[in-house]
């Protein structure tokens, strides 16, 4: 599964990987600008909040276990400072409890590690198609109000 070609998107989506292990970063960041997305990386919570303070993304790919704050820590930030931004959660944990939460808190997928390249981008399409169509749905329900005000 690819990223949508430049005839449906004229820029490359952005991923912000947040991983504290490297080598991780570096396979991710290779997969998915293989994939066709643009991507920037950061070690940990706190390095990755200074670069979506600074910048936008469309996609925050982050482990659940990170030094300092967690990743569902970073998450929660993400989605209330910058609602846009899709979220995809990975963990080494096989755990439906931890699943569970990264769905609650707003992630938009879920990976478990090992993954397959075809799951890790399956789950990144998925949900930056969620959140497209969550702003849609926002923008035309915005337009709906504003065609019932009166005056």
């Amino acid at each position: 599964m690819n990223a949508p070609s430049a005839s449906q998107n004229p820029r490359r989506p952005r991923v912000l990987i947040v991983d504290d292990e490297q080598s991780v970063r570096i396979l991710l960041k290779s997969l998915l600008e293989g994939a066709g997305y643009a991507c920037v990386v950061a070690a940990d919570a706190e390095q990755a909040r200074q670069v979506v303070s600074k910048e936008p993304f469309d996609l925050v790919l982050t482990d659940m276990m990170l030094p300092g704050d967690s990743g569902l820590a970073f998450a929660r930030h993400v989605l209330q400072e910058h609602p846009a931004t899709a979220i995809v959660m990975i963990t080494g944990l096989d755990d439906p409890r931890l699943a569970n939460t990264a769905l609650e808190v707003g992630a938009g997928g879920f990976v478990i590690k090992p993954f397959s390249t075809s799951d890790l981008l399956f789950q990144i399409a998925g949900a930056l198609r969620r959140r497209s169509l969550e702003q849609e749905n926002a923008a035309l329900r915005e337009q709906l109000s504003a065609q019932k005000r009166p005056g």
